[in-house]
Parts: C-alpha cells; sequence; structure tokens
C-alpha cells in the first residue's frame, strides 16, 4: 500500500516531532532489538560517547554511509535522537511513517529551502534535545566528503537554536563518535 506524503501530512509529522517527541516505549523495544545486533554481529564499539553532552541541545553531524547509519547512532548515544529525514521515506508506507516519526524522525524537503524542517529542529533543540542531520545531504560513497550545498551551509556552523547555544559535532568516526578536529581540514577548505 502505497502511502502519499501530502502537505497535511508532512504538517502533522512535524507537530508530532514538536509537541509529542519521541515514544520511549518504541526507542526502548528497537534499541532492546537494534544494539545487541549492532555490537554483537557488526562488532560496533561505543568510543568517544562522553563527548556527547549530557544535557542541553546537541547538533550531531554525521557522514551517510549506509542505510543504518540513523539507527546506529541512536542506540549509540544515551539520549533520543531527532532525526532529519528526507520526505521520500515517509512515503513507502504508514507503518514505516509512525515508526520514524516515534523514533524521532521528520522530513525535510531536500530540494527546497525548508523552512518547516528549520523550525522542527529549532523547537527541538530549543528543548534541549539532540537533532542528528547529514550534511551531504544523502548516502555517499566512501572517500572524500561530498560536496554538497547542505554540507557548505553546515561548515559555516550557523547556529539554528535562537536562544541557546547548539554545540555542533560535525565528524565521528567508524567505530563511534569523536569531538571536532579544528586542525584537520575539510572539505571546503
Amino acid at each position: 500500500m502505497n502511502h502519499e506524503a501530502t502537505a497535511a501530512n508532512q504538517d502533522e509529522l512535524h507537530r508530532r516531532a514538536r509537541e509529542r517527541g519521541v515514544n520511549p516505549f518504541v526507542l526502548f523495544v528497537v534499541r532492546a532489538i537494534l544494539t545487541p545486533f549492532f555490537l554483537i554481529y557488526l562488532r560496533m564499539e561505543r568510543i568517544g560517547r562522553e563527548h556527547i553532552p549530557s544535557e542541553g541541545p546537541v547538533i550531531l553531524a554525521s557522514n551517510h554511509r549506509s542505510f543504518f547509519d540513523p539507527f546506529v547512532i541512536g542506540t549509540m548515544t544515551r539520549r533520543p535522537v531527532y532525526y532529519v529525514a528526507k520526505k521520500e521515506l515517509f512515503t513507502y508506507n504508514r507503518f514505516l511513517t509512525w515508526l520514524l516519526n516515534s523514533l524521532g524522525a521528520f522530513p525535510v524537503d531536500r530540494g527546497a529551502g525548508d523552512q518547516e524542517s528549520i523550525e522542527t529542529a529549532k523547537i527541538i533543540l530549543g528543548r534541549g534535545e539532540i537533532v542528528l542531520m547529514f550534511p551531504e545531504g544523502t548516502r555517499t560513497r566512501p572517500g572524500a566528503l561530498a560536496s554538497s550545498p547542505a554540507r557548505k551551509s553546515f561548515a559555516t556552523r550557523r547556529n539554528i537554536s535562537p536562544k541557546r547555544r547548539s554545540p555542533a559535532l560535525p565528524r565521528g568516526r567508524l567505530r563511534g563518535f569523536a569531538p571536532a578536529d579544528p586542525e584537520r581540514p575539510t572539505a571546503d577548505q
């Protein structure tokens, strides 16, 4: 069954992320299933998790190499994470739409200046939550980071949280998190 993401449906997804947030029961069940899989089968390690503040607004910016990336990051952090996800993910079926939104995902229209997504991220950060985004805008192959308008915009480190400073953690290691290294050049330099 194909579920079209109408403007009204997208407004509802944003409203839910803004007002109701992550469903703690769904988050617990998904983490209970995926964490052992990532730790045992994929041999993931939690390296650098202590660099993510235990409270306050945080923007996590990651390379996007795999479909699993948002789930891996979500299971490796201690706090719930909200995800900026391409709007097409919310068109496959109602269950997937409900699951992703229950886990904190909200849609972004990657082909346009999506002010609704920016406003949703601001509200979530204003509550002191974590927002995960992939500045490259899509999955990329290993190697140099893709150069995209979103990545260039993120490189300016504009603060989208109007009242509170949100630490941006733009680099991570494949095996875990690490703080940004100011000595390491980025793809934009």
